[in-house]
């Protein structure tokens, strides 16, 4: 049985080798009425909203009842993060603080007990050890992190306790070192899986020789934190001679979402601790398989700050359950997830980060690129673009990769997109100095 398996499988509570989707369907149940109990007792946010709704808990007796349950939205975490607290304030073993770019006023508090944390760390070992078996990587494998440090319980920490719990070595990177010096001390490491964000794996791939890849020679690269590029993936599979993995995981779960498998078609869930919804982002209303629509997810075990119905923002679809790896009772989505609020609409047509990226990283030069629509009656597209070495080639291929963007095209051809921009930039130019991610900027009027 793969780790995450036997991860969610234990939640259960029961001795079981296989459970099915009815164990696991039951165990959400139960779940789910657990929490509606406990945040109704010992939340002030949860209360007034159950009293303004004239909601009644006891009326919750099927999974499909969490839709008479109002959303909890982001803006949530920031005006009332204290209300939503269910436990006294030193009972609080960590606080994430959120800051997301182009927001004013107050950021989200997200906070977490030491069993939530101790639960974070099991998901994020299980997850590592499923990674490392689809990928045949023998037990007591070494990791090498690529991740923020520095304060206690630091999303590097966690996942570093979680990988000592199923008895393998992490190592910490300073990410203030530049590409050759990560590449030094990875050589004297030996790591079997490196694991960071996309962005910072994928430039210090670009930065750094086939000979040193080589020489370090990983089984997995196991990326998280923004969207991956197919052009992308397949670099970094063809420069490191390895396979790649991708996670999802967003603060406010606790970094504890979901894991591609094998088949790399999509995150299986982690469903022991959350339940997982695909609704209509403007009406609300749960959506099928295979149709994209807002993620919306429901802590089930979490002390400090349960979220009921919790909108992400993120647009994802459901996939079948059933899957080539063998998992099949884990809840999966496609793993080409896109902000809700990174997609702008130009007369009708919708353009969005993903979309610019998926064109822009099939030319091998460019380490990393920012995008802005801008004007008011004339619109522009401005596309900076960092590049390994400046050359007049580079920007004919990046303006034809653009130019052939269906959704471009044809705002071109209407008149509605009077000018597309191209500058290319040297080597470091945007060398990201925060954790916020990539999007296309907004700029009009």
């Amino acid at each position: 049985m793969i780790d995450l398996e036997r991860f969610v499988y234990e939640s259960f509570g029961k001795d079981i080798d296989k459970p099915s989707r009815k164990d696991k369907l039951d165990f959400q149940l139960s779940s789910l009425k657990n929490i509606l109990s406990y945040v109704n007792r010992n939340s002030t946010f949860y209360q007034k909203s159950f009293q303004r709704k004239e909601i009644k808990i006891e009326d919750v007796q099927e999974l499909h009842d969490i839709s008479n349950i109002p959303f909890t939205r982001p803006c949530e975490l920031r005006s009332h993060p204290y209300e939503l607290l269910c436990v006294s304030q030193s009972a609080v073993e960590r606080v994430f603080t959120l800051e997301t770019a182009g927001t004013t006023g107050r950021p989200k508090k997200v906070f977490f007990t030491h069993g939530d944390l101790d639960r974070i760390t099991g998901y994020m070992g299980a997850a590592m050890g499923s990674v490392a078996d689809w990928g045949r990587v023998a037990k007591g494998f070494k990791v090498h992190l690529f991740l923020p440090n520095g304060r206690p319980e630091s999303q590097a920490k966690l996942l570093s306790e979680g990988i000592e719990k199923i008895g393998a070595r992490p190592v910490v990177a300073d990410l203030s070192l530049k590409s050759k010096d990560q590449i030094e001390k990875m050589k004297e490491f030996k790591p079997d899986i490196l694991f960071g964000s996309v962005s910072y794996i994928y430039r210090m791939t670009q930065e750094s020789s086939r000979d040193d890849l080589e020489q370090i020679n990983p089984k997995i690269i196991f990326l998280t934190s923004e969207y991956l590029p197919e052009s992308m993936r397949k670099r970094l599979e063809e420069s490191w001679n390895c396979e790649v993995y991708y996670h999802y995981g967003m603060t406010e779960m606790g970094f504890a979402g979901g894991v591609e498998c094998s088949a790399h078609d999509g995150f299986h869930f982690n469903e022991g601790d959350f339940l997982f919804e695909i609704v209509d982002p403007d009406t609300g209303e749960k959506l099928e398989s295979n149709e994209e629509g807002e993620l919306v997810f429901t802590t089930l075990n979490r002390e400090a700050m349960p979220l009921l119905r919790y909108k992400t923002g993120d647009l994802a679809r459901s996939l079948d359950s059933d899957c080539e790896c063998g998992i099949s009772t884990l809840g999966k989505i496609a793993n080409s997830i896109k902000r809700k609020d990174g997609i702008l609409n130009v007369n009708g047509e919708s353009i969005h980060y993903n979309m610019l990226a998926d064109v822009v990283y099939t030319i091998p030069e460019i380490l990393d690129f920012e995008a802005h629509l801008e004007g008011k009656n004339r619109l522009s597209l401005r596309i900076r673009a960092e590049v390994t070495a400046i050359e007049k080639r580079i920007e004919k291929e990046l303006t034809e990769a653009i130019q052939n963007i269906a959704a471009i095209d044809k705002l071109v051809e209407d008149k509605y997109l009077h000018e597309l921009e191209f500058e290319l930039l040297e080597k470091g130019s945007l060398r990201r100095k925060s954790r916020i991610k990539r999007s296309l900027i907004d700029n009009r009027g």
